[in-house]
């Protein structure tokens, strides 16, 4: 609410305890998300399979687990979070309204999600969270891409005395 400047941003969406897909909207604002593979120096560091993205936006991979969010239309509108996030993924409540479920930011190292990735290896008493092999791969790349993304952070802010830069 803050980046928004606006405390109203909120919208109600019925997503609790609901396995769902991601969905790509735009596949050209991946280069170098978490979703993306992306090359820094002579290392390529893929993160998610195009296999896996693919089943992302066909299989219900990830846990979602809240009444509020934001949709699309209302992100692109407010000028002051269209300008600071991209959206990476959407995804469907049980009502087929569509929110955004994970955006990261343009300038910084900023990844959010609307969904739960640690769930589907660390959460077992509820049965409507995904436990398939394809889901657990989708939170380790995420624990992955977090991982090198502090590990390259600190190279890349060591190596420089001024402002952030991206590594991919």
């Amino acid at each position: 609410m803050i980046v928004s400047k606006d405390n109203n941003i909120l919208e109600s969406f019925h997503a609790s305890d609901q396995a769902s897909t991601l969905q790509f909207p735009n596949y050209s604002s991946l280069q170098g998300s978490v979703f993306e593979s992306c090359l820094i120096e002579v290392i390529q560091i893929r993160r998610f399979h195009p296999d896996l993205i693919k089943k992302l936006s066909t299989s219900c991979l990830v846990m979602q687990n809240h009444k509020y969010g934001i949709s699309p239309k209302r992100l692109r509108e407010n000028d002051a979070l269209s300008s600071f996030f991209k959206i990476l993924t959407i995804s469907p409540d049980e009502n087929g309204e569509v929110y955004v479920s994970t955006v990261e930011a343009q300038k910084y190292p900023i990844t959010c999600t609307q969904w739960h990735p640690e769930k589907a290896i660390f959460e077992w008493r509820k049965p409507m969270i995904p436990h398939s092999e394809d889901a657990v791969q989708v939170t380790q790349n995420f624990a992955n891409y977090f991982i090198r993304f502090v590990i390259l952070s600190l190279l890349v802010i060591s190596n420089t005395s001024s402002a952030y830069s991206h590594p991919c």
